[in-house]
């Protein structure tokens, strides 16, 4: 277990349409450590999603506070939230959500550039990350050009270039075929292991869930059964 506690949510509830509205997430505690990776189960609609949407800052928890790295987000501005995604967050989603008209290099080393890190450093940067996700020869090609499982390994790729404490991933297999996809759950379970890159990763598969640590179940908004899983190699 890590000693450090990266993302903590505690008794988080959202509720979506004021006080007789739905409870997408009712009364939800669990932490996650340094090095440490989690997969949150369950059927669509459960509150999966919405619970990556809240740890990112990118929703308020109607109640309940949650803490990236010892900070009560929910006490965040909006620019302080920008930054915490900027420099402690990196987000993968199911979409890659790529720019269209930038290479991978390009879209890769962006989060850098809005930083204000020069041309050369991000590119550098940008430049090991895609040797690491086995993208160096793809490096000038546009989004178009790559495959699904490709642009998600970009998708990755930017998502850890600034050496973020916590990687959260929205069913970042769901686009993609059978190969594809383990290649980006390996690549996952790579900077896990390797940089000590804390993740989440939501998913409703329960071979994408065997990459992680542990495995968390929600239904109905509800935390269900927590259990340790081995990690499954090739």
């Amino acid at each position: 277990m890590g000693s450090e506690s990266i993302l903590e949510f505690r008794s988080v509830s959202k509720v979506f349409g004021g006080g007789g509205g739905v409870k997408a997430v009712n009364d939800i505690t669990f932490s996650i450590g340094k090095g440490e990776s989690l997969a949150i189960m369950g059927p669509s609609g459960s509150g999966k999603s919405t619970i990556l949407n809240l740890a990112a800052g990118l929703d308020t928890p109607t109640s309940g506070s949650i803490l990236v790295r010892g900070k009560d987000i929910s006490n965040l501005s909006d620019r302080e939230l920008t930054g915490l995604r900027r420099t402690e967050i990196g987000m993968v989603f199911q979409t890659f959500n790529l720019l269209p008209t930038l290479t991978a290099l390009e879209n890769v080393s962006l989060p850098l550039r809005l930083q204000g890190i020069s041309q050369k450093e991000s590119e550098r940067r940008s430049d090991e990350l895609l040797g690491i996700v086995g993208l160096s020869e793809r490096r000038s090609h546009l989004p178009d050009e790559m495959s699904g499982g490709e642009r998600q390994r970009v998708a990755i790729a930017r998502a850890i270039v600034a050496n973020p404490a916590l990687l959260l991933a929205d069913e970042p297999t769901g686009n993609l075929d059978t190969a594809s996809g383990i290649k980006v759950l390996e690549t996952i379970s790579h900077l896990n292991e390797e940089y000590g890159t804390s993740v989440v990763l939501v998913t409703h598969d329960r071979g994408a869930a065997s990459y992680c640590g542990s495995v968390m179940t929600i239904v109905d908004g509800r935390l269900g059964a927590s259990a340790e899983t081995a990690r499954e190699r090739q």
